[in-house]
């Protein structure tokens, strides 16, 4: 049993600190100071929202500009300076939530994107049948010649 929890805690830690963990912990922050009991709480809740959620994205926009590129994080970091400059946190909060979820949702499609390819190129055949002179023979993928006929079957 206690060996069980402590597998499901490690898979826990790497699931946190995978690309997950991230806009994971922004959402619970978010949710904590929508049912805060004071202004005060609201407003830290969404502010730390902001910053756990909103510091990879303001490093990888500085290490941007130190190229110099300027790229969506960057723009991202000026609406939320922005958003926080007059007032409002529950925008920059919301934009950092969801620039961070859908950075873990495009890392999770590219993974599996090559995950899947990776099990269909292990279905490449070794050895393709051409026709050639009226004979079919057999040859090396990488030997088969544009415009010749490659004899498939069932």
């Amino acid at each position: 049993m206690a060996e069980r929890l402590v597998a499901r805690l490690r898979s826990l830690r790497r699931w946190a600190r995978g690309s997950w963990g991230v806009p994971a912990a922004s959402a619970a922050l978010i949710a904590l100071a929508l049912r805060s009991w004071s202004t005060t709480a609201f407003h830290v809740g969404l502010v730390t929202a902001t910053v756990v959620a909103g510091r990879p994205i303001a490093l990888r926009a500085w290490h941007d500009l130190r190229i110099p590129r300027v790229g969506i994080e960057a723009l991202v970091t000026i609406a939320v300076l922005g958003a926080f400059a007059i007032g409002e946190l529950w925008e920059g909060a919301a934009v950092t939530f969801l620039f961070a979820l859908g950075g873990a949702l495009e890392r999770a499609t590219v993974g599996r994107t090559r995950h899947a390819l990776a099990r269909l190129f292990e279905l490449a055949p070794e050895t393709a049948t051409v026709r050639r002179d009226g004979n079919e023979v057999v040859v090396a993928p990488s030997e088969v010649r544009p415009g010749e006929v490659v004899v498939v079957r069932p």
